[in-house]
């Protein structure tokens, strides 16, 4: 429910991978987004595996990335757990995902834990 009320407060951003609609069944919540091609992790693997295949220019990628940083410390969000799998491509449109670790920047509040992000990729 975190991760619903943060996109909502978010709002529509170009480099955030939009929510179009929320449904719950049997106590489940259902999360419906834009359809994306593939994670970034997946284009790394696809590209060394087929060197031929290019990605998108590196630095589009990482200005497009770091506009949607700045929005979402803007809203006063951190996303806490940026990392290939959750960064989203659309041809050369790379759109942050998963919120589900993102907590709200307090200033003068108490201190966050230290250990945040995915085990295996940290």
């Amino acid at each position: 429910m975190r991760e619903l009320q943060i996109l909502v407060d978010l709002g529509h951003h170009p480099f955030i991978v939009r929510l179009y609609e929320v449904h719950r069944v049997a106590g489940a919540c259902h999360l419906v987004f834009e359809c994306m091609e593939e994670a970034l992790d997946q284009a790394i693997l696809r590209a060394r595996a087929a060197p031929h295949r290019h990605l998108p220019h590196t630095t589009t990628l990482l200005h497009q990335l770091l506009q949607a940083v700045a929005y979402v410390h803007d809203k006063g969000w951190m996303h806490r757990d940026i990392k290939p799998s959750n960064i989203l491509l659309q041809g050369h449109l790379a759109k942050l995902a998963d919120f589900s670790l993102a907590r709200k920047l307090r200033t003068g509040s108490r201190l966050r834990t230290t250990y945040v992000s995915t085990r295996w990729y940290r």
